[in-house]
C-alpha cells in the first residue's frame, strides 16, 4: 500500500535535443517543466566566450593566415551563433582590431618588464621576443588595412606600447635633436621587427645564412646588430 503523503511522480524522458523534459505529475493536476538548455543561448553569456573567441581566432591566424578567418567559421569552432561573436565583436574588422589591441597590451607588457633596468637595446630585444613568442598577434597588428583604430581600444593600446620605445630612444644618445631621436627610434624599431619577420618567415633556419650565423641565434643577432646602431664612444 502507498502512503498518502507520496502524491508526486517525476517521469524524465531523454530526447535528442540538449538538457531535458520533466513531466510532473500530482494528484490535483499535472504541467510540464521545460528545462532545455539552448547551448549557444549558455555560452552567450558566459564570461569565457570572449577568450574562446580570441584564442580561436590565435589558432586560426597561426594555421591560415588572417585571410582565413571568418566570423561564421569562428562561431563553428568555438560552437555558438555567429551573433554571438558578433554581440562581442561586430564585425571582421572589429575582431581582428580586438586582437591588434590584445597584442599591443601583450607588447607593452613585454617592453615594462625591461624598462626600468634596460636601455633601448633591450627592449628592442623584448620586442623580438615578443613576436617570436606571439607571431599571430605580431602578424595583424601592423596591417592598418585590416584594422579600425577606432575599435576596442586599438589606438590606445598601439600608442601605449609606441611611447615605452620612444621614451627609451630618449635616452640612447645623439645630438638630442628631435630628428635624430626619431632617426634612432625608426633605426632600432626597423631592424627589430624585420629581423622578427625573417625569423617567422624561417630563413634563419637553414641555407647560406645560417651556415653565416654560425651558432648565434636570432636573439644574439639581434642584439650583434642593434649594438652597431650605439653611437661612438669618445677617445
Amino acid at each position: 500500500m502507498v502512503e498518502s503523503h507520496a502524491t508526486l511522480c517525476e517521469y524524465t524522458t531523454k530526447p535528442r535535443f540538449s538538457g531535458r523534459r520533466e513531466m510532473i505529475l500530482t494528484m490535483e493536476s499535472f504541467q510540464w517543466k521545460d528545462t532545455r538548455v539552448n547551448a549557444s543561448a549558455d555560452a552567450y553569456h558566459h564570461g569565457s566566450l570572449r577568450r574562446s573567441i580570441l584564442d580561436r581566432l590565435e589558432q586560426v591566424i597561426a594555421e591560415r593566415g588572417a585571410a582565413g578567418v571568418t566570423i561564421r567559421g569562428l562561431a563553428t569552432d568555438v560552437g555558438v551563433s555567429h551573433t554571438a561573436v558578433g554581440h562581442h565583436f561586430g564585425t571582421r574588422t572589429g575582431l581582428l582590431s580586438a586582437f591588434a589591441a590584445e597584442g599591443f597590451d601583450l607588447l607593452s607588457e613585454a617592453l615594462l618588464r625591461v624598462r626600468d633596468e634596460g636601455e633601448f637595446l633591450d627592449l628592442g630585444i623584448a620586442y623580438l621576443r615578443f613576436a617570436l613568442e606571439h607571431p599571430a598577434h605580431f602578424s595583424v597588428m601592423f596591417e592598418p588595412k585590416l584594422l579600425d583604430y577606432d575599435a576596442h581600444g586599438l589606438r590606445e593600446a598601439s600608442r601605449r606600447a609606441f611611447s615605452l620605445l620612444q621614451s627609451s630612444s630618449d635616452d640612447f644618445g645623439g645630438d638630442g635633436e628631435r630628428e635624430s631621436t626619431a632617426a634612432i627610434l625608426v633605426a632600432g624599431w626597423g631592424m627589430m621587427h624585420g629581423i622578427a619577420q625573417l625569423a617567422l618567415a624561417g630563413v634563419f633556419d637553414e641555407g647560406t645564412l645560417r651556415e653565416a650565423m654560425g651558432n648565434a641565434d636570432v636573439i644574439d643577432l639581434a642584439r650583434r646588430a642593434g649594438r652597431l646602431l650605439e653611437p661612438p664612444t669618445a677617445g
